[in-house]
């Protein structure tokens, strides 16, 4: 699950586009080409972002190696609480 404590658009627009597609395994870039970043920097910084801070990650996302889609996948739920009893006893 994710929560998001301020506004964050770019975050927002890339589940919607995955929830409005039905959740396809990959899908364009959908953010807008405005911007002070560069469209690859963008994006790629969006989904580090996606995948920063998750309550109980599930899914993981991706930028697509082109600088052009986002792809996901899921999370092994036993590798996700095997690394947070390493990071707890660390």
């Amino acid at each position: 699950m994710k929560a998001f404590d301020k506004p964050a658009p770019n975050q927002e627009k890339v589940l919607s586009a995955f929830e409005e597609d039905g959740w396809p395994r990959h899908i364009d870039d959908p953010l807008s080409g405005s911007g002070e970043l560069d469209p690859k920097d963008r994006l790629r910084f969006t989904v580090r972002r996606l995948n920063a801070f998750q309550k109980q990650p599930l899914i993981r996302f991706f930028a697509d190696g082109t600088g052009q889609g986002i792809r996901w996948e899921r999370v092994d739920a036993t590798s996700t609480l095997s690394a947070a009893k390493s990071r707890r006893a660390a």
